[in-house]
């Protein structure tokens, strides 16, 4: 029969050699063997790691508390030692389930080794990984002063001349400590955590790739998102860069496990192009290599990749409505909202508000193909998804955004009903008009002016003529005959100006812009009592612009003496009518 030091040697080396099955039995015989003490508590504490290595938790847990049940209470070093090992272990196992129990065990834990540190610096290591422990408990509990305290006492603490810490664990206490001060949107000390930590992760690069690469590209990661909550996005989408460069080199090596990391880089780097940066083709190529990476994922394994595939999808929708391509954008919503409406008759109640998002923009891309390609057929399209959308929403009561899009889905609903053939061409010569008004203004040519100036006079004729009873555009109308009578006063030809204003006044549209052309018209045509009269009428008036006749009338003279069409110049005009030149109001 093996005696005690042969079966821990032997169960050591089985150990070392990555053996638990082999080792766990071998430790087992060494309990029945040892006598109660530290030596039997170190035994029983390596058998509670090995059952958890093997897959039973439980076990492990009930061999930790077996441990401080079996404690003497001598208060030896190595006995405080092994009870500090259970307590620390206990709080991990208790960490996910039961924080607050995993509070009390750390709590515990950091006691016993804070005794043993005061007489023996050497247990300073143990006392600083009780902190971490209790520090990451805190931080699962949104204590972030508590874990910060218990993170910095960690880094504090010395082993001799050296940290207590090693570079690793120095690292992971910089980067915990980022986490906590990112979550508190405190992102000048975020940065400043987790750039110490990549620097410790850096340095062990050259030695161990394979271990330290992944731990830089999280940092890179972190760094990124501190930046976007500092609003420095250049730097952002640098840092970004910087993880996409070191996930493809870590995919290429272990694609089944980093790839999704990749997808997951270029779809952030995405959003941060796209919004704030306003950078939307640039957004669409780095979601076009997440959408192609989450579709392979999502075809080896869709249970666990479809639902970042729809995003996907969803948000090269997004993006594309925001280019020239924006007709591109159909094909990807309604892969989107195919994708969202499967995954929610899978998972009912999971998936709804996606569904919704999806629908919305969809919608709004309706909307867009009704008003600026006139392609009516998409309103039938859209009450049809209004319809679909309805039940959706009805799965959505209590969630947060359900508000919103109610508002939003009752607006398209009142919009796809009611819109027609004389809507959209409404919208259509608004739009126009803004164009053409845009170029109007951009030239100094009389000649541009007015041929820009008869097609808006055309269109609304035109669309008069089919539409006499639609008020929404007998504004615009009146502003256009107004505007070709200027360009017609311009010119030196009142006679045909008057006609132009005359159509206009048929409209019934009250406009001192017309009043004032009329008076321009009196005036050249050399009725200057009544030009007088009628700028004195209209002088106190306003206009859209919030700017006064009078000004409006003085800066016109000057205008047409530039055209060369005014009887003198603005000045003579302005006293031979008992006007000061600097501006229109009655002679003292």
């Amino acid at each position: 029969m093996e005696s005690l030091e042969e079966n821990i040697q032997r169960a050591e080396a089985y150990l070392r050699s990555s053996r638990p099955d082999l080792a766990a039995p071998l430790y087992e015989k060494s309990l029945q063997q040892a006598s109660s003490g530290p030596l039997w508590m170190h035994l029983n504490n390596t058998l509670a790691r090995l059952k958890e290595l093997q897959g039973d938790p439980g076990e492990a847990r009930e061999r930790f508390l077996q441990t401080l049940g079996g404690a003497p209470d001598d208060r030896e070093p190595e006995t405080e030692h092994q009870k500090g090992i259970a307590l620390n272990n206990l709080g991990r196992l208790s960490l996910q389930a039961d924080p607050k129990a995993a509070l009390e065990y750390f709590e515990k834990a950091v006691n016993t080794y804070q005794d043993l540190a005061d007489k023996d610096p050497r247990f300073n290591p143990h006392l600083a990984h009780s902190f971490m422990a209790r520090g990451e408990a805190y931080f699962l509990r949104k204590k972030y002063w508590f874990s910060k305290k218990d993170y910095k006492a960690a880094l504090a603490l010395r082993s001799g001349s050296d940290h207590a810490l090693d570079p690793d664990m120095r690292a992971l206490a910089h980067y915990q400590l980022g986490a906590n001060y990112t979550d508190e949107f405190n992102a000048y000390d975020a940065r400043t955590q987790y750039r110490k930590a990549l620097d410790l992760y850096r340095a062990g690069l050259a030695g161990d790739p394979g271990k330290y690469r992944p731990l830089v590209a999280a940092c890179l990661n972190n760094l990124a998102v501190v930046h976007i909550q500092l609003e420095e996005y250049e730097k952002a989408a640098s840092y970004y860069e910087e993880t996409l460069e070191t996930y493809r080199e870590l995919a290429r090596q272990k694609p089944g496990v980093f790839r999704p990391y990749l997808a997951s880089t270029y779809a952030n780097l995405g959003i941060l192009y796209a919004d704030p940066m306003k950078r939307f083709s640039d957004a669409y190529q780095a979601n076009a290599q997440a959408l192609e990476i989450y579709a392979d994922l999502a075809a080896r394994s869709p249970e666990r990749y479809t639902h970042y595939l729809a995003t996907a999808y969803h948000n090269a929708g997004i993006y594309t409505l925001e280019t020239p391509s924006w007709p591109q954008a159909k094909p990807f919503l309604s892969k989107a909202l195919a994708t969202r409406r499967q995954l929610e008759e899978k998972q009912p109640g999971v998936f709804g508000a996606d569904f919704c998002a999806s629908a919305l923009n969809l919608l709004e891309f309706y909307q867009r193909m009704i008003e600026e390609r006139q392609e009516l057929q998409y309103k039938a399209a859209g009450l049809e998804l209004l319809e679909e959308s309805g039940a959706f929403l009805e799965s959505l009561q209590g969630h947060p955004a359900v508000e919103n899009m109610k508002t939003d889905f009752a607006y398209f609903r009142k919009y796809f009903e009611a819109v027609d053939e004389e809507t959209i061409r409404t919208l259509d010569l608004l739009r126009k008009i803004r164009q053409w008004d845009e170029e109007i203004d951009s030239t100094v040519d009389l000649a541009e002016k007015e041929a820009f100036q008869a097609r808006i006079l055309k269109e609304l004729q035109a669309f008069q003529k089919d539409y006499p009873e639609n008020g929404v555009l007998r504004r615009p109308l009146a502003l256009a005959y107004n505007n070709m009578a200027w360009l017609r006063l311009a010119q030196g030809a009142p006679g045909e100006a008057r006609v132009l204003l005359d159509q206009a006044s048929t409209l019934g549209v009250v406009l001192p812009a017309l009043d004032c052309n009329l008076a321009h018209c009196d005036l050249l045509e050399g009725h200057s009592a009544r030009a007088r009269e009628t700028y004195l009428a209209v002088a106190s008036l306003k206009n859209e612009s919030n700017k006064a006749f009078g000004e409006i009338i003085r800066d016109d003279l000057g205008r047409l003496e530039t055209y060369g069409v005014l009887p003198g110049t603005a000045r003579e005009v302005l006293k031979a009518m008992g006007f000061p030149a600097e501006g229109i109001s009655p002679a003292v």
